[in-house]
């Protein structure tokens, strides 16, 4: 079974078809939403493969607004993910999709879980949230069998220079999820300082349009194996 679907230049539609007794729904974002402007940025998004990714968004105006979410694979190409969404009725069937809008009432919260098969390749990238509304959110990465949870706020600084203490000289190891939201390449330098404050070494990392990196810090830049310091 195959479809397509023409693209328009009005407002977010929604329709289903039933096929075999299997009803499928199709979301269409619309073209252009008025005042839609970024609200904040995730470096990283997990789904599949044991991860699960939740985005929980609150509108804390006092009117309805519009949140639209969209996710980046490394490259920088749309990326989609399995969304559920359980504050809704269930439709039978999975979701796929990289770009999602979703009205919020006033002080309304809206909750966007992303699991996926555990058998599946592990699904990675960035993710970004825009609103036309005051809307804010956090994101939740979870790998649930080792009871792992991470909450993660929105990235909404827009600063020339970012600070990230490091600590590799213990069990633990520092990893590092940098993207590029802009549609220009970036460039990022890099200076790495021990505790005691002295420049041990520099790097450049080297964004495409909406690129997205993670790694371990010591495997990127070993001079910060078994050590303290700052990036």
């Amino acid at each position: 079974m195959t479809f397509q679907v023409a693209p328009k230049s009005g407002g977010d539609a929604a329709s289903s078809f039933t096929i075999a007794g299997q009803t499928f729904t199709i979301e269409q974002v619309a073209a252009s939403i008025l005042g839609m402007v970024p609200v904040g940025s995730l470096g990283q998004v997990n789904a599949q493969g044991g991860w699960s990714f939740e985005l929980d968004a609150v509108n804390l105006g006092n009117i309805a607004a519009t949140a639209r979410v969209n996710f980046a694979d490394p490259s920088g190409n749309p990326l989609l993910m399995p969304p559920i969404f359980p504050q809704s009725p269930a439709t039978g069937g999975a979701e796929l999709a990289a770009t999602l809008d979703r009205t919020i009432n006033p002080n309304a919260r809206l909750v966007i879980n992303s699991t996926g098969s555990a058998a599946a390749p592990p699904l990675l990238g960035s993710g970004q949230l825009l609103s036309n509304g005051n809307v804010s959110g956090l994101g939740v990465l979870s790998f649930p069998a080792f009871n792992w949870n991470a909450v993660v706020p929105l990235e909404t600084r827009k600063a020339t220079t970012y600070s990230l203490p490091f600590d590799n000289a213990g069990v633990l190891t520092t990893g590092v999820a940098l993207s590029n939201i802009t549609a220009g390449t970036v460039r990022v330098k890099v200076t790495i300082l021990s505790d005691a404050g002295s420049q041990i070494g520099t790097d450049t990392l080297t964004f495409t349009p909406q690129a997205f990196q993670q790694f371990l810090l010591p495997t990127n830049d070993p001079q910060t194996k078994a050590a303290r310091g700052t990036i």
